[in-house]
């Protein structure tokens, strides 16, 4: 359908917090538009490499207040059966229905606040329900990478973005993020973390 712009951080739109589908309308002409445009919209963001910019977009970073969001995260270069890919999938009206209590803290960016990330804490495993494009329901857990980007995601549709929850101390450029922490160990980021750096 179309390419849309990310809105960014400051846009009102992103702080509202999004309404559900109605269930009856999720086959309609206009509600497999947006998750046509969403596909369409994260698919597009690449580098001059070819490497995704983002894993996941939600309706509302396009302007739409719906609880529509969709992930899509590639296999790794040189990695046969990478565990942490997952293909293109839509969440319409998720919710999260149950965590594990362990949480990992690790950097984040988002395509609605290009330029930087910073470190936050997630739930390493969830488990969800939503409807797909189809208006089926569907149920999974997810872990490891997959939680973190559904979570952060789901954020989103409550209006909240990561810097709301992030360490703000740890917020750095993307470019430091390449050069210095991309790569960085658990042990590494706990010690960015209490300022032992």
């Amino acid at each position: 359908m179309a390419i849309r712009t990310v809105i960014k951080i400051g846009e009102p739109k992103l702080r509202k917090k999004s309404v559900d589908v109605p269930i009856n309308d999720i086959q309609t002409p206009y509600i497999q538009g947006i998750i046509q445009d969403l596909s369409d919209t994260l698919l597009e963001y690449k580098t001059k490499k070819g490497i995704y910019k983002g894993v996941g977009l939600a309706a509302n970073q396009i302007g739409i207040n719906y609880r529509i969001f969709i992930i899509h995260i590639p296999p790794r270069r040189g990695i046969k059966d990478d565990p942490h890919c997952m293909p293109l999938t839509v969440f319409i009206n998720p919710k999260l229905v149950n965590h594990g209590e362990k949480t990992t803290s690790l950097f984040e960016g988002c395509m609605s606040f290009k330029h930087y990330r910073a470190i936050i804490s997630r739930f390493d495993e969830v488990e969800v329900e939503a409807y797909d494009q189809h208006a089926q329901v569907f149920r999974m857990k997810l872990k490891g990478f997959k939680a973190r980007v559904f979570q952060h995601e789901y954020d989103h549709l409550e209006g909240i973005m990561y810097i709301d929850k992030a360490d703000t101390r740890t917020l750095i450029t993307q470019r430091q993020y390449k050069l210095k922490w991309m790569k960085a160990l658990p042990e590494e980021i706990d010690k960015l973390i209490n300022n032992q750096y």
